[in-house]
């Protein structure tokens, strides 16, 4: 396989940091490896000496970082893939607009990143479901409805249909559009009938705002 491959060709010394990269992007699967690539990465990060080296050791740092939970550290460096030379890579800003937002509690630092991916690839239905996310977390619901509307509209696949689904009930729920809320969260339920592999992310999600649709009806 690759890996092997790239284990027994040693690349010239000016490109290992990037073979490095690569290779733990591979591995990336295998759990049990992500510290043992992570340790490789961060050494291989001060011996780079070209900005795609250094690019691409980053974004392979951010997304070790992020599946080991560690949210700060892969916003740093998916920050620092940016600075090195990635302004107009719309999944690093993307990502990086994603954890400030959902798991850092800095919608106003997801701002810039969010809105520099829409205009990257303002037809990525994962893009724009982070700006719509975004925006409803800064308190500028009406923008949040349009972009995730057209996050909808550019959606391929369930697993790209689901996400700006659940996020567009949860604020036509928190404005009293009940009928309109119900409608989405059917709309995300039929997703995950089609495609039960999404139920474990987002199934939870689902049901609370189901919960929380019956007892405002109940209520009232």
């Amino acid at each position: 396989d690759l890996v092997s491959f790239i284990d027994e060709h040693r690349p010239p010394a000016e490109a290992a940091p990037l073979y490095t990269a690569l290779r733990a992007r591979l591995l990336l699967s295998d759990a049990s490896r992500r510290s043992e690539l992570r340790a490789q990465l961060l050494d291989a990060a001060q011996r780079a000496d070209d900005n795609l080296a250094v690019v691409e050791i980053q974004r392979t740092l951010g997304m070790i970082n992020y599946l080991q939970g560690d949210y700060a550290a892969a916003a740093e460096a998916f920050a620092k893939g940016i600075a090195a030379g990635a302004q107009d890579d719309f999944e690093l800003n993307n990502n990086l607009a994603y954890i400030r937002a959902n798991h850092l509690d800095d919608a106003a630092g997801a701002l810039a990143p969010a809105e520099k991916a829409v205009e990257l690839a303002p037809t990525n239905a994962e893009v724009l479901d982070t700006l719509g996310v975004v925006y409803h977390r800064l308190g500028r619901s009406q923008q949040a409805k349009v972009v995730l509307r057209q996050a909808l509209r550019h959606a391929t696949s369930d697993a790209q249909l689901v996400p700006p689904t659940l996020h567009l009930a949860r604020i036509l729920l928190d404005e009293g559009d009940r009928a309109a809320a119900r409608q989405r969260l059917q709309e995300a339920q039929a997703a995950l009938d089609r495609t039960p592999a999404l139920k474990e992310e987002h199934e939870k999600d689902l049901l609370e705002l189901m919960h929380q649709l019956d007892q405002a009806e109940r209520t009232n």
